[in-house]
């Protein structure tokens, strides 16, 4: 089972991995904070539940993170870490699901479903159609049900 990793800078880098997008995008930023302690807790929550997890310091913040956080908490002070499912993953065929989330808000801590789930231009080339709508059904149960 491959570890999820775990963004655990104070000071995450900004992923600007737009693909196809006008190059403007890329002036975009956000002066946000992250938390190696929450990201440090995040792991052993992942561990305690049997699911391998990495604090990667070096780990930006991939920007279908970031740019939606950064309209609903403009100022930054909100500490942000991301958890990278490994390649293939989601949550609901995630080895063994995501069996911490509930641990995790109950600890107050918000989860927010992003990344290739939510915008993947590969994805969207090449994936069947069928096959996408069939993810996107599933995934607010896979989220929730965790």
């Amino acid at each position: 089972m491959r570890p999820v990793r775990v963004t655990g800078s104070r000071k995450p880098t900004l992923l600007h991995d737009y693909g196809e997008y006008p190059a403007w995008l890329n002036r975009i930023s956000y002066a946000c904070t992250g938390s190696p302690t929450l990201a440090t807790d995040v792991v052993n929550a992942l561990k305690e539940a049997g699911q391998p997890g990495v604090v990667d310091m070096s780990q930006g913040l991939d920007y279908s993170t970031w740019m939606p956080l950064s309209l609903m908490y403009s100022s930054g002070k909100v500490p942000i870490v991301e958890i990278s499912l490994p390649a293939g993953g989601s949550p609901g065929r995630h080895d063994g699901g995501w069996p911490c989330a509930g641990t995790l808000r109950q600890a107050c801590i918000m989860l927010v479903g992003s990344g290739a789930v939510v915008n993947n231009p590969y994805r969207a080339r090449h994936d069947s159609l069928a096959g996408r709508r069939e993810d996107d059904r599933r995934l607010p149960d896979d989220l929730v049900a965790s």
